[in-house]
């Protein structure tokens, strides 16, 4: 299941790109999977594809900044130096 909460006007790869950094970066069989399934009703054009790994930094980033500004996730910032290695090893 992917949802499709965050997919909206915009570019179109971006929300292609929200799948990757979501699930597909993790497991390349399941990625393969989603983009042959998508091409199969619209195929992506070359440029497409090379900016899906720009698309997904810029999910990742605004993830990160999401998390940054959550009262809640506030002790993530002082006490969790793993989290932020791991955020950041994204890019």
């Amino acid at each position: 299941m992917f949802d499709f909460e965050f997919c909206a006007y915009g570019y179109r790869i971006y929300d292609i790109a929200t799948f990757r950094w979501s699930r597909g970066s993790d497991n390349q069989k399941l990625w393969d999977s989603f983009l042959a399934g998508y091409q199969s009703i619209r195929e992506l054009s070359g440029s497409e594809i090379q900016a899906i790994d720009i698309f997904v930094k810029a999910r990742q980033l605004w993830w990160m900044g999401l998390v940054v500004t959550l009262s809640e996730s506030k002790h993530i910032l002082k006490s969790d130096l793993k989290f932020w290695d791991r955020a950041f090893s994204r890019f």
